[in-house]
């Protein structure tokens, strides 16, 4: 019997795997094909901008915004506080000349940061 790997179970032939050439997957001939090509093209790109482009995604895009935007400004404030070691106020994020920073002290870094208080020697 031996070795049937790769033989057919009807017949004394070899089962070969047949891979397609590269003519076979686009065969572009004439300006016919060019241009059913290009319908395609547009096509895909009209559904896509349809689906992606439209109003009621503007609409998401626009309130899924608006609920991070709380999240974000108490980020943004925070890594203020800690890189300039002082309490948040806007004219003093404004660097503005009437306004003084109130500086932080480690304990209110610490907890900001929720690490321990680190001397600076």
């Amino acid at each position: 019997m031996g070795n049937d790997a790769g033989r057919s179970p009807h017949s004394n032939e070899t089962i070969e795997a047949r891979r397609p050439s590269h003519d076979e997957y686009f065969e572009i001939t004439d300006w016919s094909h060019v241009a059913s090509f290009f319908i395609w093209t547009l096509a895909v790109c009209a559904i896509a901008k349809a689906i992606f482009g439209s109003l009621l995604a503007a609409e998401l895009h626009y309130r899924l915004s608006l609920r991070d935007t709380p999240r974000r400004q108490r980020m943004n404030r925070l890594n203020w506080e800690i890189n300039n070691r002082a309490k948040w106020d806007e004219d003093a994020a404004r660097r503005s000349p009437h306004a003084a920073k109130q500086p932080l002290s480690d304990e209110e870094l610490s907890v900001i940061t929720q690490t321990q208080p680190v001397s600076i020697s």
